[in-house]
């Protein structure tokens, strides 16, 4: 559960991130014509999309398990 908690947040960054730069890159304005994705549908389809894959990653992914560095006496 922790490991996918954290995937979904990961996850849900990196479509904002992503999805940001797809917003960022399409060159639309309300009078050009050659645009195929209308504005901000890049963050707004990605940050989820993201975050979904991001849990599964993060509830596939197996931890190594508790390792004692240090003991406290």
């Amino acid at each position: 559960m922790r490991n996918a908690l954290i995937g979904t947040g990961i996850g849900a960054g990196a479509g904002l991130a992503i999805g940001a730069a797809a917003d960022h890159g399409s060159n639309c304005s309300q009078t050009s014509f050659g645009c195929i994705v209308p504005p901000k549908v890049g963050k707004e389809a990605l940050t989820p999309l993201g975050a979904i894959v991001g849990a599964i990653i993060g509830a596939v992914l197996l931890t190594g398990g508790w390792h004692e560095i240090y003991r406290a006496r």
